[in-house]
């Protein structure tokens, strides 16, 4: 499962993190509201891993719409992310899946609520299931970092040599066309950036 963070969807709540949730819970990416809460109420069923009580909590992050249980009703704001975390958690737990791949990114656009569930999810799990490819392209502790309560492995990389940055820009002059005398300029100035 693939997902990238935009810039533009970082002031939404749980943004970030409902695509990579839906994918997960074999939930279709562009279910309204009324949809996901019947995917998801259909997914509980099955797999049944939270009392019916916490589908509403489970349900914020994923933008499904359900109706307020009197026990998700009790549970206190200060103590809302923390169950919501939780039962999120105990759902994938249970959810049947063999083997998993996340891929996330441009992290550091993620949004407050989407980073503090997924930083919820690693700490929970990561120990046991390495199952997370989080890419960012910065040290700014914004969006999704160690500082969020996760242990993270870090592999830094470096700009592309110049040979290898050619040799990437003629196959990709391949498939999109620049005139040839401008691909040294174009590699010169991406300074290794297999990305500019």
């Amino acid at each position: 499962c693939l997902s990238r963070c935009d810039p533009i969807e970082r002031t939404v709540p749980y943004r970030a993190i409902r695509r990579v949730l839906r994918a997960v819970l074999g939930m279709e990416a562009d279910l309204d509201g009324a949809g996901a809460g019947t995917a998801l109420a259909d997914l509980v069923s099955t797999v049944a891993p939270a009392p019916a009580p916490v589908v509403p909590l489970i349900a914020v992050p994923l933008g499904a719409d359900v109706p307020a249980t009197a026990a998700s009703s009790q549970v206190a704001t200060r103590f809302r992310r923390e169950r919501t975390h939780q039962a999120v958690g105990d759902l994938l737990g249970a959810s049947p899946r063999d083997r998993l791949v996340l891929v996330v990114e441009d992290v550091q656009h993620m949004d407050d609520a989407s980073a503090e569930l997924l930083a919820a999810l690693l700490a929970r799990v990561r120990p046991t299931h390495p199952w997370l490819v989080v890419l960012t392209r910065t040290d700014e502790a914004t969006g999704l970092h160690a500082g969020r309560g996760h242990d993270p492995a870090t592999l830094r990389l470096g700009p592309l040599a110049a040979g290898d940055a050619t040799a990437l820009a003629r196959r990709l002059a391949e498939h999109i066309p620049v005139p040839a005398h401008l691909l040294p300029r174009i590699v010169e100035r991406a300074g290794g950036s297999p990305l500019f």
